[in-house]
């Protein structure tokens, strides 16, 4: 593949766009909206502006406090932080009978489930497969 910058271009406003991920059950089974449909989160990819700017934010936090040692949960604070911030909508997510809109603060609180923090950063991290699979179709 030749080095062509208006690539780097392209991979880079993608980023942008929105890629929807399944999120499987720990067990590895897909969890079904009411419609029977499978659950999904979309997301930006790590070159998005949100993404990069909650880590840059992240950053300034710690260089700011000069904090030379992190906790774990300051670690973990840190992940769903910048995986929400790569969240723009989901697909099929209820809590108890009522549909569990998108927040900013219901994806942090979805993410604190390990298992679905996990799918989500993977999901960001390979933004760009999403792209490359349906352009294929």
């Amino acid at each position: 593949i030749m080095a062509d910058i208006n690539a780097i271009a392209d991979e880079l406003a993608q980023d942008e766009q929105g890629a929807p991920i399944l999120i499987l059950q720990k067990d590895g089974d897909p969890y079904l909206a009411p419609d029977g449909s499978e659950v999904t989160i979309t997301v930006l990819g790590t070159d998005s502006k949100a993404f990069r700017h909650a880590k840059e934010v992240t950053q300034r936090k710690l260089l700011r406090t000069r904090r030379t040692k992190l906790e774990p949960a300051d670690l973990l604070d840190n992940r769903i932080t910048h995986a929400a911030a790569a969240i723009v909508g989901w697909h099929g997510w209820v809590s108890g009978d009522q549909p569990f809109p998108f927040t900013p603060d219901n994806a942090k609180a979805l993410l604190r489930a390990e298992h679905i923090l996990e799918q989500v950063e993977a999901g960001i991290a390979g933004h760009a497969d999403f792209f490359k699979r349906s352009s294929r179709s």
